[in-house]
């Protein structure tokens, strides 16, 4: 998997990311290191293999909410029938999300990937063929039933990058906000409330006459 800032100024794949496989309960299964300079192209694709076991070992846990089901484990999609779910087939929601937003590095994004299996569900593929495709007029059709896991991936994440033009433009709308609150304050404090002569105390402190202003004034 990969992943791309809408942008375009962040784009990684899986050999420049590291991250890990939680399960349900939050628990790291499998550690994703980066690629190292000695690792063959070949090992390095086996160290990141999931298996159909996996992904349902990730999706249980001891944790709130979480059901331990594995793939020989009987299916909930039809109580009747005592099939597994190797059977009736599941539905496996793998989401990972991608994170740089500890350092702002664009070089340092780590993923995150957890599993979720949809309860009470099954997965079948319904197919049908002619039985002699040789016949002009068919006299028999079948229909082939294949039950599977159906594995979808949700891609989420937050990756930001460092920018001076947009932390100057956060910081002037800052001051705005706050010169816009205070000349609020002031004109419902000194114009629209009872005791405004009191705020108008309260704001401004009376210094007196001043030496100076005395002596310009006797001039």
């Amino acid at each position: 998997h990969s992943v791309r800032k809408a942008d375009g100024r962040i784009e990684r794949n899986l050999a420049d990311m590291h991250g890990h496989l939680e399960d349900c309960s939050g628990r790291v299964m499998k550690a994703f290191p980066r690629r190292q300079p000695n690792q063959t192209g070949l090992g390095y694709i086996l160290d990141r293999v999931l298996t159909v076991q996996q992904l349902f070992e990730a999706a249980s846990g001891d944790g709130d909410g979480c059901m331990a089901v594995s793939i020989d484990s009987p299916s909930d999609s039809d109580a009747t029938a005592n099939n597994s779910v190797r059977y009736e087939g599941a539905a496996l929601i793998v989401a990972i999300e991608y994170d740089n937003t500890r350092t702002f590095n664009q070089g340092d994004v780590e993923f995150k990937m957890r599993v979720h299996r949809l309860p009470q569900t099954q997965f079948k593929v319904e197919t049908m063929f002619q039985q002699d495709p040789s016949e002009m007029r068919p006299t028999a059709i079948v229909e082939d039933t294949v039950h599977g896991v159906l594995v979808v991936v949700v891609q989420t994440g937050r990756l930001g990058t460092f920018d001076v033009s947009e932390m100057l433009l956060q910081i002037t709308a800052g001051l705005t906000l706050l010169a816009i609150s205070y000349a609020v304050v002031n004109f419902v404090a000194l114009f629209l409330m009872d005791r405004r002569e009191f705020y108008l105390q309260c704001m401004y402190e009376d210094s007196g006459s001043l030496p100076c202003a005395q002596a310009a004034q006797d001039r």
